[in-house]
């Protein structure tokens, strides 16, 4: 891509005309090599045509890794992910969206694996060589490594959603996913919601200490997440409160079968240091048919009535939310 730079002011009266600089491409490639930002130039088939020293520096490659080869080739292997880290498909990969809409991709969040594996955010900018001919063209990305800037700000978006203790997510996130839960479609949809009430956490702080407490917390935290379903949600609301939130799909006797399940891991007895115990849980349940009208927060007040009426009969039982006749 050498060009010529040429000046076209007008020199003094007889005088000899300005002189041309011609840019080789040996020195185009120097200044781009000189820049502290990515640029990649990638064919219509999305090989590499051209790499600059910065590129090549985030993606973890030097030239010969990637010029001429495909992005996708085996070895050179660059996976694509949108800002949520969900991966890309081909239709949504840059290339094929610019090609495709013949317009500019600017400020957009991008995860890449590098060829070792790990992987980096960029944000940039990119745009066709030939807008004439789109399906044809070439394609320029330009681009900056902003993944410290991401990872902190990951950082501070799952210690304001999760819990500090447990690792699980907190009340504001169960409740914002099962508002959307409630509308979602079938897959994803909220079929219940199970209000769960360690009933001897308090007797352990007060006999053994809140740092035994705490281990103890997380220990049958993680108990109830193994024996959780994969789609389902298991969240702490604070104190000794859990909530399992269960999406579709919920076979018959399923949402039981969890909370059978939950009282099984919860009476094996727990190890925290020296500290061996027992403490076991209430469970409340209130299921959601098609059309119910409750609102998350609603959802959890009536799971939490039934974890009530369940610790009225004693530890380690289970009941089922009932409405009020009207």
């Amino acid at each position: 891509m050498p060009s010529d730079v040429s000046n076209d002011g007008e020199g003094a009266t007889g005088s000899a005309p300005p002189a041309r600089t011609t840019w080789s491409e040996d020195r185009f490639r120097k200044v781009l090599d000189l820049l502290q930002e990515g640029v990649v130039i990638m064919d219509s088939d999305g090989h590499f045509e051209l790499t600059n020293a910065a590129a090549r520096r985030i993606l973890g490659a030097d030239a010969r890794d990637l010029v001429g080869v495909h992005h996708s080739d085996q070895g050179v292997d660059l996976p694509l992910y949108d800002g949520n880290g969900r991966e890309m498909t081909s239709d949504q990969h840059p290339i094929h969206w610019i090609q495709r809409t013949g317009m500019t991709l600017s400020g957009e969040v991008v995860g890449v694996d590098r060829i070792d594996g790990t992987r980096i955010w960029v944000t940039g900018h990119g745009c066709l060589l030939d807008p004439d001919d789109p399906q044809h063209s070439s394609v320029l990305f330009s681009f900056t490594d902003i993944t410290e800037h991401y990872d902190t700000r990951e950082r501070l978006r799952h210690d304001a959603t999760h819990d500090w203790l447990t690792g699980l997510p907190n009340r504001g996130f169960v409740l914002e996913r099962a508002e959307v839960a409630l509308s979602a479609p079938d897959d994803g949809r909220l079929m219940a919601a199970l209000f769960i009430d360690l009933d001897k956490l308090k007797s352990v702080n007060d006999r053994h200490g809140h740092s035994t407490g705490d281990e103890v917390l997380r220990i049958a935290a993680q108990r109830m997440r193994s024996v959780a379903r994969p789609q389902d949600l298991l969240a702490r609301l604070g104190g000794d409160e859990f909530v399992a939130l269960l999406l579709h799909p919920v076979g018959p006797g399923e949402v039981d079968e969890v909370a059978r399940r939950l009282h099984r891991v919860l009476l094996d007895e727990i190890t925290a240091g020296p500290v061996r115990v027992r403490i076991g849980a209430s469970i409340g349940i209130t299921t959601v048919a098609p059309g119910d009208a409750r609102t998350s927060a609603e959802l959890l007040r009536d799971a939490d009535v039934a974890m009530y009426q369940a610790k009225a009969k004693g530890p380690g039982n289970t009941s089922h939310f009932r409405s009020a006749p009207p």
